[in-house]
Parts: C-alpha cells; sequence; structure tokens
C-alpha cells in the first residue's frame, strides 16, 4: 500500500510540475526573473508574487519526496530569482520611498508594473500610482514559509 501512494504521489507531483513548468516557468524572464503579465512585457507585482509563491509550494511538496530530479532546487531558485527581480526594481524607487515616508502621497507610491526584462517602471506616476503595501508585505513574509 505504501509503494501506491508513493508513486500515485509522484504521478501527482509530475503533473503539477508539468503544469507549472509549462504555464509559468517558460515565461520566466532570464534577466530579471520576472513573469510577464499575458501577451505583455508588463510584469505586475502582484501576478509576480503569485507566481513565486505557486513555485515556493511546489518546491516544498518536492522537498517530501526522496526523488526529485533536482525539481525542488529549479522551483526554489526560480522563486527567488523572482523576488530577487521585485526587489530590483523596487529598491530603484529608494527616492520615492523616502518621499512617501514624508508625504504619503500617492504620487510616491511603489509602481506596481515594470518591463519584464528591464524593470524599468512602464507608466508614468500620474497614469499608475498605486501603493503596493499588501503585496510587499506578503513577500517579505516568506522567510517565516522557509525562504
Amino acid at each position: 500500500i505504501l509503494m501506491e501512494d508513493e508513486e500515485r504521489t509522484h504521478l501527482l507531483l509530475t503533473k503539477y510540475y508539468n503544469e507549472v513548468h509549462d504555464g509559468i516557468l517558460a515565461y520566466q524572464s532570464h534577466t530579471l526573473g520576472l513573469f510577464p503579465r499575458g501577451m505583455t512585457q508588463h510584469a505586475r507585482v502582484k501576478d509576480n508574487v503569485y507566481c513565486a509563491s505557486v513555485l515556493w509550494a511546489l518546491s516544498l511538496a518536492y522537498r517530501r519526496v526522496n526523488y526529485d530530479r533536482g525539481r525542488t532546487y529549479e522551483l526554489e531558485q526560480s522563486a527567488v530569482k523572482c523576488m530577487r527581480g521585485l526587489l530590483f526594481c523596487w529598491m530603484r524607487q529608494a527616492d520615492k520611498v523616502e518621499k512617501f515616508k514624508n508625504h504619503q502621497l500617492w504620487e510616491d507610491a511603489l509602481h506596481a508594473r515594470f518591463d519584464y526584462v528591464t524593470g524599468d517602471q512602464v507608466t508614468k506616476d500620474s497614469e499608475w500610482g498605486h501603493l503596493q503595501v499588501r503585496k510587499t508585505l506578503s513577500t517579505f513574509d516568506t522567510p517565516s514559509q522557509g525562504l
């Protein structure tokens, strides 16, 4: 019975891995590790946090099995690369953070959309000035999840 359960687990993980590989990993930017939204060059913070969370969750599942074919490492590193890409984009906005701490104006809020290859903002402050507090907090909560 244990062999059947283990075999079933491997089959399910392989199925999930193939879906994640074809639906998410295939689109990851080689430069920053960000994921585009649809067929655009734009990467949104929320979408990338969700993608990194999916990759990390599947890597945790693979950690529990003995035979993962290097998938744990691949998934973990892809999630880390995505989070580093987001951090890179946000670090380029450090001046806005300092202004926001003093004035708390929407013009000084962190951007939510970037070019997924270069990390440049893709909209002007007046067009897309969303404050990214919720996703920022969930991004830095990942250490408690083993990241």
